[in-house]
């Protein structure tokens, strides 16, 4: 323990590994796979797709049941992530709009272009480690900066 060279790390020695159930069995993808990730704080996992839905399922290793299914019929899904401190979820795609999904209530809405300039796609985004605020990429190297709760574009960088 006291020794700082494994500090964040496994300790050497034997390492146990058992095959576990898939996470998404019970409602797999019906293409490829374009964004999983864990929640923030819940056991649960997030699994999008270019078939157009997010998927959010509890993970517990031996069941998985599937919490929520979101379809949206407009927008293949290239990049979804927990927002907000895992209280939403934001997707986005081959679009000039993105969807955020509140997890509590079931809404979902529609978020329009970011900015006055036209940009071609807002298929790829990151989260802040709060999930606070989002940074999505742009055409032409502009980076556009959105806090998560208004959805307003707060600036951009180039």
């Amino acid at each position: 323990m006291g020794d700082d060279r494994y500090r964040g790390s496994l300790p050497p020695g034997r390492l146990d590994v058992r095959r576990v159930r898939d996470a998404n069995c019970e409602d797999y993808c019906r293409s490829i796979v374009t964004s999983v990730q864990f929640h923030p704080i819940s056991p649960l996992l997030l699994v999008s797709g270019l078939d157009k839905s997010v998927r959010v399922f509890r993970v517990d290793g031996t069941d998985n049941p599937k919490l929520a299914g979101i379809h949206f019929g407009d927008l293949p899904v290239r990049t979804a992530k927990f927002t907000r401190g895992g209280t939403e979820i934001v997707a986005a795609g081959e679009r000039k709009f993105f969807y955020q999904y509140d997890l509590a209530s079931g809404a979902t809405q529609k978020i329009k272009s970011l900015s006055s300039k036209e940009e071609k796609h807002l298929r790829k985004f990151a989260a802040s480690h709060d999930g606070e605020q989002l940074a999505f990429l742009g055409d032409n190297g502009r980076v556009y900066l959105v806090t998560s709760r208004s959805k307003q574009e707060t600036g951009f960088v180039k």
